[in-house]
């Protein structure tokens, strides 16, 4: 069985954002673009309302583009339990408040049982203090944390 991946809305935009002149983002972009094209093969990967939500917003022509990406992917349901987990990691401090979106993102993939988040928001999900404080706070809850990655660290893992 193929691993399950939820795909947080930066690994959208990263996908189809015009080539950065930061030399990391670009890199960030490649990688990421490489990850993408072992989708299939490799690992299923799935979307949920809210990143369709995300994607849509901003300038039309781009949110087109980011969309299309998107058209074929499964989407996963916002349940009462992903929400209540949400408010949950929010109000324990997983995820600071004034992010629900984040927090949202991983109850959703928690509540599927998905095995991967794969996101490149290092503040609140895959930097190192975050990702263990999302783990353990998960875990306490009796749930099965799925792993926290970049498309980099993923890209590495499936290739």
């Amino acid at each position: 069985m193929k691993p399950r991946i939820y795909v947080e809305t930066s690994v959208i935009s990263y996908l189809t954002a015009r080539p950065s002149r930061n030399i990391l983002t670009l890199a960030r972009q490649e990688l990421t673009s490489s990850w993408w094209a072992l989708r299939g093969e490799s690992f299923e990967a799935f979307v949920s309302p809210l990143v369709i939500a995300e994607i849509s917003r901003g300038d039309v022509n781009a949110a087109s583009s980011r969309l299309a990406l998107c058209i074929d992917l499964p989407h996963l349901r916002v349940s009462a339990e992903a929400e209540s987990l949400a408010t949950r990691l929010l109000a324990d401090g997983a995820i600071p408040h004034t992010e629900p979106e984040d927090a949202l993102h991983v109850a959703i993939a928690v509540v599927h049982q998905l095995d991967y988040i794969s996101t490149w928001n290092f503040v609140h999900l895959v930097g190192a203090s975050a990702k263990f404080k999302l783990q353990l706070h998960i875990s306490r809850m009796g749930f099965a944390p799925p792993i926290i990655a970049t498309p980099e660290e993923l890209l590495e893992e499936f290739s």
